[in-house]
């Protein structure tokens, strides 16, 4: 054998294994590194946060969606990054009764959905409902900010489903294409109302024919005369350009049902009781928070609905009176079913 064949053969297993061994000590020494960096961190800033997601049918300049992003904002920072809130606007997720039903399964983690949609998954909310149930605005966070507020939100584990906060949602009153200043104004008009029966019932009750109808087609609806109004808040009425199809309004306020916050139970009990209860505790004052930016923007609106036309209207004393006294067969039909819950919301 020719010695320069063997010594070759020799030198290239040499090489080979050492070779080997340089490879074998980069990996390791990378992995010694990757493991530096994560204790040099102190292991929790190397575990990805909790990703949760929050939906919304507002727009994100709207009161809601402004209180959504201060809420991601609070919950990163009370948990120091471990959870993290994405905030889905302008219903990008579905509908507010989608937003329940998800959050029930867990593919949603937080809704902001009204009183309304909810009470047919959580029956007790749908006391929200009765006509006329708060004396002033003020009345009605000293209750709903209060213990029974808290009891009221508590009924929605029966449903999986977190009850987080009541939110602002102005005071329904009714707008149509001519003015209504009595009682007597209100007979013979055909009103949209939410899918609600109470809700249906009181407009009823009231005078006018109520007439179930999905939001969405409100303008159309009285553009071709099937509909002569609506009744919600003016923020809304200027948002949805409802004020082109019926240009008077007239402050009733005959039901102040709130928008509330949701969340999904099978998901926050996934996460550390810490940072379960960070959420919890931001959620507590979420209501003021809202408030604020609502009253805000609520102000706004009507400056800008005077500039566009509008005629608002407000009712004389007795008229206001009459129309309370119009609604007093809706007690006497849902006292039995809410009368425990009517108790604590009407203490007096």
């Amino acid at each position: 054998m020719d010695p320069r064949e063997y010594q070759g053969g020799k030198g290239m297993k040499y090489k080979k294994g050492l070779c080997i061994l340089v490879l074998f000590m980069v990996v390791a020494l990378c992995g010694w590194a990757g493991g530096q960096q994560e204790s040099s961190e102190g292991g929790e800033a190397a575990v990805k946060p909790v990703v949760l997601r929050y939906a919304t049918v507002h727009p994100e300049t709207y009161p809601n969606g402004l209180t959504a992003k201060k809420f991601a904002e609070q919950v990163e920072a009370a948990t120091e990054g471990r959870v993290k809130v994405e905030v889905y606007y302008s219903g990008e997720l579905g509908d507010q009764k989608s937003f329940i039903e998800q959050c029930q399964m867990g593919t949603l983690d937080f809704g902001d959905v009204n009183a309304a949609p909810l009470e047919n998954f959580v029956p007790e909310v749908g006391v929200l409902l009765m006509p006329y149930l708060f004396e002033s605005r003020n009345s009605k966070w000293d209750i709903l900010g209060s213990e029974v507020g808290e009891g009221l939100l508590a009924t929605c584990e029966n449903a999986g489903l977190y009850g987080l906060s009541f939110l602002e949602c102005g005071a329904r009153s009714y707008y149509a294409n001519e003015p209504i200043r009595t009682l007597e104004d209100l007979e013979g008009l055909k009103i949209r109302v939410q899918q609600s029966q109470v809700c249906i019932d009181t407009i009823n009750a009231m005078g006018p024919s109520a007439v179930p109808m999905a939001f969405s087609e409100i303008y159309s609806a009285g553009q071709q005369g099937v509909i002569d109004g609506n009744e919600c808040n003016h923020p809304t009425y200027l948002s949805q350009s409802h004020y082109e199809v019926f240009p008077y309004f007239t402050f009733d306020r005959h039901v102040e049902i709130p928008d509330m916050l949701v969340a999904s139970k099978k998901n926050l009990d996934k996460l550390t009781p810490k940072d379960r209860d960070a959420i919890f505790e931001i959620s507590r004052d979420l209501w003021s928070v809202h408030l604020d930016y609502y009253e805000a923007n609520e102000d706004k609106a009507y400056d800008e609905l005077v500039d566009k036309g509008v005629t608002f209207i407000e009712l004389s004393p007795q008229n206001m009176k009459r129309f309370r006294d119009s609604v007093a067969p809706v007690y006497d039909q849902y006292g039995t079913k809410y009368g425990m819950w009517l108790d604590r919301l009407q203490p007096n």
